[in-house]
């Protein structure tokens, strides 16, 4: 018999979903009963007999009120902009908005201090590594508009935090994805993929602690009081008269139309190249969907339900190429592990058993990067075509 192991991607109501499944083909050689065995063989593996097509199974999931099975890797929750307690108003000052900004996001991240401190929800460090980083939003956007040495100090501090957050996050989603991996398979054959599990939890609680250093150290105090300096200073009054008289002030609906042209033609540029593009070309598009997202969600209070769903559309682009760059990021730890203990390398190599099941988890990771790249032009369109512009353009008109 011939058998082959079939990856079935279904998409309902914009909710994907994946099966698995082998499909046994007997030759002219073979026999019913062996067929019967080959059954009795995969129960072992939580494998049953399927009756149904694949097509028929997709339309009963297309007829079903439940969702589609999730992909076991890492999924994304809807995450929007953060809940509108900031409430920038078009007509006052860039100053004033960006004030209002950093004291909102600052609050966020000092909130999120104790759960990472903690490290027992993974999610507390997340939130807290995306405040940082939309605070250095906030200085891009407003920091013409403030103090130059505060937010310059404020910038170099938040760019370490942000540095190692990142690290034990990286190792936070590669750890996350793997035990999703591993509950999909049999029991007995988990544990041949403790050495790639090991190869990550070490360097993990390495960037954990040296995280934590960094909070009881001189560097983490620093932040916090260019951060409450800047509000401080930024809160003082702007000057309003010059040598020549009354000096013009920038209000947010001056603002704003260029700075978000500016990101959307960033991202907008990409369409040049993406065609058989290499992964770090998608690594850097996702980035740039980011610093987009993050400038729209700035400004998402005086952009109205328009802006809610330009900000969806963009985050789904983004989220997208995040799941192709975590898929991408695996794989260089993969291959770099299955060279450093190959049979030839010094020091202990893997055991055979251990090498075929790091090699099965190299290959779906591989798939997802694929997949990935080959779904994405349906996620794009969205983003360049004529009607985003033109909903960005009515809006920024309508300020």
């Amino acid at each position: 018999m011939e058998l082959s192991l079939d990856e079935v991607e279904v998409e309902v109501s914009g909710r994907s979903g994946r099966l698995y499944e082998v499909e046994v083909e007997v030759k002219n050689s073979g026999a019913e009963e062996d067929l019967k065995a080959l059954a009795e063989v995969l129960q072992g593996f939580n494998a049953d007999t399927e009756k149904t097509s694949k097509l028929e199974r997709a339309l009963d999931l297309t007829n079903s009120p439940e969702p589609p099975p999730v992909d076991p890797g890492r999924q994304e929750k809807k995450r929007g902009a953060p809940k509108r307690n900031v409430r920038l108003k078009a007509g006052e000052s860039m100053r004033k908005a960006g004030v209002k900004s950093l004291r909102f996001h600052y609050a966020r991240l000092l909130k999120s201090e104790s759960g990472t401190r903690k490290g027992k929800n993974i999610e507390s460090l997340h939130r807290m590594r995306v405040a940082t980083r939309r605070l250095r939003s906030i200085l891009k956007s407003f920091g013409p508009h403030l103090p130059k040495k505060e937010v310059s100090t404020l910038s170099r501090e938040l760019k370490e935090a942000t540095r190692l957050l990142g690290r034990v996050r990286d190792f936070d989603v590669l750890l996350n994805h793997l035990r999703s991996y591993l509950r999909s398979l049999p029991k007995p054959g988990r544990k041949h993929l403790d050495p790639l599990r090991k190869s990550w939890e070490e360097p993990r609680d390495k960037a954990r602690k040296e995280l934590m250093a960094y909070f009881d150290g001189k560097r983490y105090k620093a932040l916090n009081r260019a951060c409450e300096r800047l509000i401080e200073r930024g809160s003082s009054s702007e000057k309003t008269t010059g040598r020549k008289g009354p000096s013009p002030v920038k209000l947010v609906r001056h603002a704003v139309p260029r700075l978000l042209w500016k990101k959307y033609e960033n991202v907008r540029c990409y369409e040049t190249v993406l065609e058989g593009a290499a992964v770090d070309v998608y690594h850097q598009l996702r980035i740039e969907c980011k610093r987009f997202r993050y400038t729209l969600e700035l400004f998402w209070d005086v952009l109205g339900e328009t802006g809610e769903g330009l900000v969806e559309i963009v985050t789904a682009a983004q989220e997208h190429l995040g799941q192709l760059q975590d898929a991408d990021v695996a794989i260089g730890f993969i291959e770099a592990l299955l060279k450093r203990q190959s049979p030839k390398a010094s020091g202990k190599p893997l055991s055979a058993e251990s090498r075929d099941a790091i090699r099965g988890y190299l290959c779906e990771r591989k798939a997802k990067q694929e997949h990935q790249i080959q779904t994405f032009p349906g996620v794009w369109s969205r983003l360049v075509e004529s009607r985003f512009a033109e909903e960005l353009a009515r809006v920024l008109g309508a300020l």
